[in-house]
């Protein structure tokens, strides 16, 4: 951070400069956080549309987080109000973990977490081929298991 010492002469003028910059810098910013949050929910409603059922993190620590002992995840995963982006932060000394929506995280954080979408999406995409396997190979076990069994009388047509 630059620390700026104006001369007294100078301060009026410069207040001013750098009130009008700081001003314009604030309005992009709320723009930039608006825009932000409307992607972030844009990609979650459109991950919790494809009803895949399961739970996948990456991980977004920085490396300030890594020194101070701390590891950050995003996680899409199923909460009490249904399927969502989370952020979830453990403390490594103490063990603690604390975990929160998207939506109610600071933008610093929706802003590391946005940077690491295209981890998660490819994380749930190799979680979404492996069950994919496994429920053919159980539907394959179990359809051969039910052809050797005789049908009954109230059995619907397959």
């Amino acid at each position: 951070m630059i620390k700026r010492t104006p001369v007294v002469s100078e301060q009026p003028v410069a207040f001013e400069e750098d009130y009008a910059a700081l001003k314009e810098l604030g309005e992009s910013i709320n723009e930039q956080t608006t825009l932000l949050n409307t992607k972030l929910q844009l990609f979650e409603s459109r991950l919790t549309a494809l009803n895949l059922g399961m739970a996948v993190h990456t991980e977004i620590s920085t490396a300030d987080d890594k020194a101070t002992g701390r590891r950050a995840y995003l996680w899409y995963r199923k909460t009490g109000d249904g399927w969502g982006l989370t952020i979830r932060v453990r403390t490594i000394a103490d063990s603690v973990e604390k975990e929160y929506p998207i939506a109610e995280c600071n933008r610093s954080a929706r802003r590391l977490a946005a940077l690491h979408l295209h981890e998660l999406v490819g994380d749930l995409l190799l979680a979404a081929r492996a069950e994919n396997d496994k429920l053919l190979e159980a539907v394959s076990k179990a359809t051969t298991v039910t052809d050797w069994l005789p049908p009954t009388d109230d059995e619907p047509p397959f």
